[in-house]
């Protein structure tokens, strides 16, 4: 209990500091994470060297760069998910198109698509309140028990349900009522042997196929969720995809966004750890 009063007066502190996206703050922190802490900053240029092979140097520093102040403004904005009012996020955030995700639940529960890229956090927490669907999200718990109870809180705030990913699949298949399922689906899967094998910016790549197999298996609706940042404002929109081979259609949506501006995802995380299955 005292743990995580401590951790939530040094959020709460935190939230107020000012912050303006590509402002003097922004690149202060920026500054810290790239030049000071180094904050895994040879996986980055790893991940961008084989996405990007024939990119030259500036190129390559350019994205860099721009991946860590979207990693900074991640950290600085969610945050902020703890204690700003709702118009502040209403002014800052833009769901092109959340009915559609209502009409389709009237139908049939959905499973939606996302990626590490831009605010995903936001993308997630803030949905509830532009949708009369109830929608959670599908989360690894973390080992830090009181950390976890602070991200549970942060997400939930706005009426976001939490899954976790050792009980989606009992969830799913026993949910009464039409409902909204969130996976993030970008990241490497565990173990060689699991996921599904795509060409990804021109790399053999393995991809989490639960989200594909669950829709299909449930007879779920399947869609893709497109973040970007336009005018300092998050833009959303979503696009229904077809159940059968969604993970691919995924990944190509995807590979459409980093080529269009990679900036914003996550360039941190080892991605390309697995190419093929071990045989």
């Amino acid at each position: 209990m005292i743990v995580n009063k401590i951790y939530y007066s040094l959020i709460y502190i935190l939230s107020f500091l000012p912050y303006r996206f590509n402002g003097y703050i922004h690149k202060f922190y920026t500054y810290i994470l790239e030049k000071v802490i180094l904050y895994r900053k040879k996986t980055i240029r790893h991940n961008l060297s084989q996405a990007f092979p024939t990119a030259g140097i500036e190129k390559i520093n350019a994205i860099t760069h721009d991946c860590y102040l979207n990693l900074t403004a991640y950290v600085v904005e969610t945050l902020k998910l703890f204690f700003k009012p709702t118009s502040y996020f209403k002014e800052r955030i833009h769901f092109v198109n959340p009915q559609l995700l209502d009409e389709i639940a009237a139908e049939k529960p959905i499973i939606v698509i996302s990626s590490h890229y831009g605010n995903w956090e936001w993308a997630a927490v803030l949905l509830p309140l532009f949708i009369k669907t109830p929608a959670s999200a599908i989360y690894k718990p973390l080992s830090d028990t009181h950390m976890d109870a602070l991200i549970k809180q942060l997400r939930g705030r706005f009426g976001l349900g939490l899954i976790s990913i050792n009980e989606v699949v009992r969830k799913v298949s026993t949910e009464k009522v039409s409902h909204i399922y969130l996976f993030v689906a970008d990241q490497s899967p565990a173990a060689s042997r699991s996921g599904e094998l795509v060409k990804f910016m021109g790399i053999d790549t393995l991809f989490y196929a639960g989200a594909e197999i669950l829709a299909k298996k449930n007879h779920f609706a399947v869609v893709y969720q497109k973040i970007s940042r336009e005018n300092g404002k998050y833009k959303i929109v979503f696009e229904r995809i077809d159940p059968e081979g969604a993970t691919h259609t995924y990944a190509s949506r995807l590979e459409n966004e980093l080529t269009s501006d990679p900036g914003p995802w996550l360039w941190s995380h080892r991605r390309w750890k697995h190419k093929k299955p071990v045989s």
